[in-house]
């Protein structure tokens, strides 16, 4: 009876403190709950822009077409690079002269050399500032004091990505710093086409092939592109200068011609140490607007490679026709299905319109 009763007695005080307890429990619980939506969460980790330890394979590391279209917003370059006259207090017959542009300096102020405004400019050169970057060369009307003398500074180290647009002119370009393969057919189809080009070919392919070097350079100029074909990036200012001059001896042995004043970089690598040391040796360099990828991607057939050029994929909103005037267009000696492209490259360009010219006419007025 005793045990009957504590038992009851139990169980009407637990029910008595019950509700005190569940209160308890539940304001701890709801307070645990507001506390955990009242606190922020701890912040993601920054996502790192730190690049890459590994280098990834050469072939791989040169820019796709219009990998550079638009100046990147983020990152500033090395050191601001000014606007650079092409050819220094030299105006042409045409009343103009050429800048090559950089941001760092406000297209008003071009345009002020000019005594033009801003609009007047860009119209003048077929352009939008949206589709304005470092690295064209811009038409200017000659002035009689010239360009300032502060732009002058440093002239040849500015890069060349494309020529002077609105005279429907593009420069097909080729890098002859491997083997010889197609070599004759590709001068075969150029001098039956009448086609004007260009090359940038290295000391070794000089030396290696004397008979080739003779036929490209009764194609078009021929300009420098190294020795060995190092990352200029890797090696130093007295190696690059050696690279330079040793190619320059070999190919003008061979041409009866300097590769002055242009270079191209091997692999498109460059930066502004680069750029700096070749222009104390006498050269400029000139990049490409448009890879055709027959050096990229040696696995694509001569239809493909004429698409690329014909059909460029990346055109910062211009069309095709607006984004090929003025451009200098990347192909390679040495790949039979360059040689097979160049037909439909070079009728399709025709038919449209466009002129096929030296790389130094582009740059001009």
């Amino acid at each position: 009876m005793i045990n009957q009763t504590s038992i009851i007695a139990r169980g009407l005080l637990v029910a008595a403190l019950l509700p005190w307890l569940w209160a308890d429990a539940s304001g701890a619980w709801w307070n645990s709950r507001r506390s955990a939506r009242e606190t922020p969460p701890p912040p993601v980790p920054a996502r790192s822009h730190q690049a890459p330890t590994s280098q990834p394979d050469r072939k791989q590391r040169r820019a796709l077409p219009e990998e550079n279209l638009s100046p990147a917003p983020a990152a500033a370059p090395e050191t601001p690079a000014p606007f650079v006259a092409m050819e220094p207090g030299t105006a042409s017959d045409s009343g103009f002269t050429t800048v090559t542009f950089d941001f760092s300096v406000p297209i008003r102020e071009v345009a002020r050399w000019g005594d033009l405004s801003t609009s007047e400019i860009l119209a003048g050169n077929g352009l939008t500032y949206k589709r304005l970057r470092a690295g064209q060369v811009l038409k200017i009307p000659a002035v009689e004091n010239g360009i300032p003398g502060e732009v002058m500074a440093g002239e040849m180290s500015r890069e060349i990505w494309r020529g002077v647009r609105g005279a429907r002119r593009i420069a097909l370009t080729f890098d002859a710093g491997g083997e010889n393969d197609a070599a004759e057919e590709l001068v075969a189809v150029l001098k039956e086409t009448e086609t004007s080009a260009s090359f940038f070919a290295t000391g070794r392919f000089a030396r290696r092939y004397p008979r080739e070097m003779a036929l490209l350079a009764s194609a078009g100029p021929v300009y420098n592109h190294s020795d060995t074909h190092p990352d200029f990036t890797t090696i130093s200012a007295e190696m690059i200068r050696d690279e330079l001059q040793h190619a320059e001896d070999s190919v003008s042995s061979q041409t009866g011609q300097s590769t002055r004043p242009f270079f191209r970089p091997p692999f498109g690598e460059r930066n502004r140490a680069v750029l700096e040391t070749a222009a104390d040796a006498g050269w400029k360099s000139v990049y490409w607007t448009l890879d055709s990828l027959d050096g990229y991607d040696e696995t694509l057939k001569g239809e493909e490679l004429a698409r690329n050029v014909l059909e460029p994929r990346r055109t910062n909103g211009a069309s095709a026709d607006e984004f090929l005037d003025g451009a200098i267009v990347l192909m390679h000696v040495g790949n039979h299905e360059t040689v097979k492209a160049l037909p439909e490259i070079i009728g399709g360009l025709r038919e449209r319109g466009f002129e096929l010219v030296p790389l130094d006419t582009l740059l001009q007025p």
